[in-house]
């Protein structure tokens, strides 16, 4: 399934330009004030979002990502243990290049290559440092890939992994693990796909507002790949997408 994202925007010199606040051509997804304003929403959850569900005590995954400042390696937990971790909602897009096996365990608790790493996962690891949060789960590496009772345990209660995690990455622009979600937004111009509704101006004055598709293009839906709400999913889902303005 595909769907598109509205982006709004005006000319300059149209009426309904100053009562608007339009998209900038490009949208810097990693910069330092993207960051700032995901750990002021979440501040503002924990603190003020009483409706919010609040994460389990003892509820823990087998295994997390512990993240460093310049090192990633796994690290397995105990259970009953309360940690804060991050878990990133992605689609595969095929085979990894790099999995927890019975083979590889013992190397990956040591320590992980990131650039070894899809881009996908290598974002995820960033926005958590940006986060403020040591902890990581994703399903490729925390999960042993070709131990069948491991998989099998994990997830069936990988619904309790994402629910109880602080925050859910949700990489809803990647259609495939290699892609990656910090790059940069680019929209098309209003000559791009877009149309025009007329627009009745506080001042009485009669604009025009102009809606386009984000980067011209639909975003791949999958179920993995897509947040619908915080208690569905997260306590605190955040989309890694370029939001309607």
């Amino acid at each position: 399934m595909s769907f598109l994202f509205l982006t709004l925007t005006s000319h300059s010199g149209d009426p309904a330009y100053k009562f608007i606040d339009p998209s900038p051509r490009v949208t810097p997804m990693s910069s330092k004030e993207n960051f700032a304003l995901a750990r002021k929403w979440m501040q503002d959850c924990f603190e003020t979002h009483d409706q919010c569900e609040k994460p389990k005590a003892g509820v823990i995954p087998t295994r997390l990502l512990e993240i460093g400042a310049n090192s990633v390696r796994l690290r397995a937990t105990t259970p009953g243990q309360t940690l804060k971790w991050a878990a990133l909602s992605y689609c595969w897009g095929g085979p990894q290049p790099v999995v927890t096996t019975t083979d590889t365990l013992l190397a990956i608790t040591k320590g992980i290559s990131i650039p070894s790493l899809p881009k996908t996962i290598q974002d995820a690891i960033a926005t958590t440092r940006e986060l403020n949060l040591t902890y990581l789960w994703v399903d490729c590496l925390c999960i042993i890939q070709n131990n069948e009772d491991d998989v099998l345990r994990e997830l069936f209660i990988m619904p309790e992994i994402y629910r109880n995690a602080t925050v859910t990455i949700s990489a809803a622009r990647a259609s495939k693990s290699s892609e990656g979600f910090l790059h940069d937004v680019t929209r098309p111009t209003p000559q791009d796909i877009s149309f025009r509704l007329r627009f009745l101006c506080p001042d009485g004055q009669v604009g025009s507002l102009i809606f386009f598709g984000q980067d011209g293009k639909s975003i791949p839906f999958t179920w993995s790949s897509f947040v619908t709400g915080c208690r569905h999913i997260s306590t605190h889902p955040t989309q890694a997408q370029q939001s309607i303005s």
